[in-house]
């Protein structure tokens, strides 16, 4: 029992001095500490910045990998349009509704998004919600939705961080051929829209 009580006033003594003399030294060297939290905290940020670009070519990279590798896989007589769109239906599912007729480049953007929103989340499995294509009536008159010129595809139930990077990826891998729009934020009907430019 006597030990203990010694070893408890030990350990005590201890922390109380290490917290006054700590205190202290903090106290005289301020200047400089401050100095070394500023320099860690700037080098934190950009190795970060730095990590954060690896992450995103790594993403891009991997996608593009991806892509080559599940079209070079596919029996040649489906990469006609028609055979094409058949094989880019595999990978995504489509609200019950939805009139899934588009044009080449769309099916193309299709399969690369499909490949991020995979890549992002971590999960090989997964397949992209296509909410809307040439479908609803809600569009505007001369809507590209009604050319099969763009579609619509589901983010509300993404976290927000992947929400982020998988916007930033699909801007950066399919480029200004595109329209990227993050339409109705918060609300239930939250969407990526992605269009097809005109050639003029």
């Amino acid at each position: 029992m006597t030990e203990l009580l010694i070893i408890a006033s030990v350990i005590t003594v201890t922390v109380i001095l290490s917290y006054y003399f700590g205190i202290q030294l903090l106290y005289k060297y301020r200047k400089g500490i401050t100095k070394i939290l500023g320099l860690i905290t700037f080098i934190s940020v950009i190795g970060y910045g730095m990590y954060k670009d690896y992450q995103d070519e790594k993403i891009l990279e991997n996608v593009l990998t991806e892509v080559t590798t599940e079209i070079n896989s596919t029996d040649r007589s489906m990469l006609t349009d028609d055979g094409f769109h058949e094989f880019v239906e595999h990978f995504v599912m489509k609200k019950n509704d939805v009139n899934f007729k588009v044009v080449p480049q769309i099916d193309t953007a299709i399969l690369k998004i499909n490949k991020v929103y995979q890549n992002v989340l971590n999960d090989p499995d997964y397949k992209i919600l296509i909410t809307s294509a040439n479908d609803s009536k809600s569009h505007s008159k001369n809507s590209a939705h009604y050319r099969g010129e763009a579609v619509d595809i589901r983010i509300k139930n993404i976290d927000r961080h992947s929400k982020n990077e998988i916007i930033s990826t699909v801007k950066e891998i399919l480029g200004d051929r595109f329209f990227i729009l993050h339409e109705d934020r918060g609300k239930p009907n939250e969407h990526l829209h992605i269009q097809l430019k005109n050639k003029g």
